[in-house]
């Protein structure tokens, strides 16, 4: 159906071929097709088969609806094994003004120098599972979140 639908875009010419653009997708395609042998492949077929099947409109295939009472009991029966739990989130147990800061004097050379951390960048940090004090350091030198996040991961 891809052949049909989609026109070519540009052609291309490789090792004396005159290929269309279509062939990286065909090739990726063929590829997630024997990835898994033989259960790709069969699925594949299925695939390829409704698809033929729907194009044709074969037995009016394309005015087919499902009946509402199969869709209810599918709904309350099948729906509560396919869906994912409900992520839980932890609070922490200090509350904190979203827009607090701390002011913290940093030694320099030439003297004091006030850095101000959001309290806000620290929990969010934190909750993404880095440690506390580690943050605060990091912050203290006067990264940005986001770079205090990427020095974390690294």
């Amino acid at each position: 159906m891809y052949f049909k639908d989609i026109p070519v875009i540009y052609r291309l010419h490789v090792a004396g071929l005159d290929v269309s653009d279509k062939i990286f997708i065909y090739v990726l395609a063929f590829q997630l097709l024997l990835s898994n042998y033989p259960g790709s492949l069969i699925s594949g077929i299925g695939g390829l088969t409704a698809g033929i099947l729907y194009k044709a409109n074969f037995a009016n295939i394309k005015n087919w609806r499902i009946p509402a009472t199969v869709s209810q009991f599918c709904e309350k029966n099948l729906l509560p094994f396919l869906e994912s739990p409900p992520v839980t989130r932890t609070q922490t147990a200090v509350s904190v003004n979203a827009n607090q800061q701390r002011n913290v004097s940093i030694p320099t050379a030439s003297g004091q120098r006030q850095v101000q951390i959001r309290e806000q960048d620290v929990e969010t940090l934190v909750s993404m599972g880095f440690d506390r004090e580690r943050v605060i350091s990091l912050l203290r030198s006067g990264l940005n979140v986001e770079r205090v996040a990427a020095a974390l991961i690294e």
